[in-house]
């Protein structure tokens, strides 16, 4: 907030926050990225935010950006809605699905793979294998779970983790399980983005166009609204936080009377007030001897009710006024 000039702490400066420590801090000193390169990151966003937001029990799209941070030339962030301390089946087999959008957005538009899906591969294989090895999610090899957890004694030259208590050919069963597994994930995903190809095209141009969407933003986007009364509430949400809101002047000086207040609007009160206020600092000070001259050129009037300073009658026809 202070780097920005906030006088106030918004939810978006803790979200920021929240990201710098989960993936990194934002690389917007690097060198500018190529318009191939970020077509490329553009759609694998993409992927991953319309087949999170086609799967019926996968978490809400929360924020998806190009901006590189860390290791990650862009990401998407899903944020779960509720506690959830078991998963289902079905919702594994739908991450996966979800982790290998990226992937088949690139084989739809580009028609070409990349490195950028390396992390999101890894993390699929490993919660299939799991599904397969540990949690007996298996139709093909039923509810055994293969491999001893041996974390607890790890001594030289064991493998770390999981020991092996199998055949080759449960081995060769697992390896097949897996695969077939990861097909059927990567052919959904297929599936999805094929059939709803105009809106990842929309997610995409619009991430290079503004580099980051946040959640309401994304649902504008799936809903078919315009993103402009969405910029304008923000943009009032930034102003409030730099402390630049206008606020209502009061008056400041005595020549606005309370009769007047009742007819006369707040605004042209406080517009009067401002402008009495100004000539006032404004005006140059009088020297002794200019009000010298000044008094004595006021004329003379008739009063028998004219005092002097201390309070006395002043006797005479003519009185001089102070």
């Amino acid at each position: 907030s202070a780097r920005q000039g906030l006088k106030k702490i918004g939810q978006q400066q803790l979200e920021q926050s929240i990201e710098r420590v989960i993936a990194g801090p934002e690389k917007k000193s690097r060198a500018k990225m190529s318009d191939y390169e970020k077509n490329l990151v553009s759609y694998h966003e993409a992927g991953h935010a319309l087949c999170g937001y086609l799967l019926p029990g996968e978490d809400p799209v929360h924020k998806v950006s190009i901006i590189p941070r860390g290791r990650a030339g862009g990401y998407t962030l899903f944020l779960p809605t509720e506690d959830r301390n078991y998963m289902t089946r079905t919702h594994l087999r739908q991450r996966v699905i979800m982790m290998l959008g990226g992937r088949v957005a690139e084989e739809l538009v580009l028609n070409e793979i990349s490195t950028g899906a390396s992390n999101d591969i890894e993390r699929a294989t490993s919660i299939i294998r799991r599904m397969v090895t540990e949690w007996g999610m298996s139709d093909e090899l039923g509810t055994i779970t293969f491999g001893n957890n041996n974390s607890e004694q790890v001594f030289l030259g064991r493998d770390l983790g999981r020991e092996r208590n199998y055949s080759e050919a449960v081995a060769y069963s697992i390896d097949k399980e897996v695969k077939r597994m990861m097909d059927e994930c990567h052919a959904e995903a297929t599936r999805l983005l094929s059939e709803n190809m105009d809106k990842l095209t929309l997610i995409a141009e619009t991430l290079k166009e503004r580099e980051t969407l946040q959640a309401d933003e994304f649902l504008a986007l799936m809903e078919g609204r315009s993103l402009e009364e969405l910029d304008q509430k923000r943009a009032a949400l930034l102003e409030e936080q730099k402390g630049m809101k206008k606020r209502r002047p009061k008056p400041q000086d005595a020549a606005v009377s309370e009769a007047n207040s009742e007819d006369v609007p707040l605004e042209a009160q406080a517009a009067e007030a401002e402008e009495a206020v100004e000539t006032v600092q404004t005006a140059e000070p009088v020297q002794a001897s200019e009000t010298e001259d000044a008094i004595e050129e006021i004329p003379c009037i008739r009063d028998e009710n004219v005092v002097a300073s201390n309070g006395e009658p002043v006797e005479g026809e003519t009185k001089k006024a102070e």
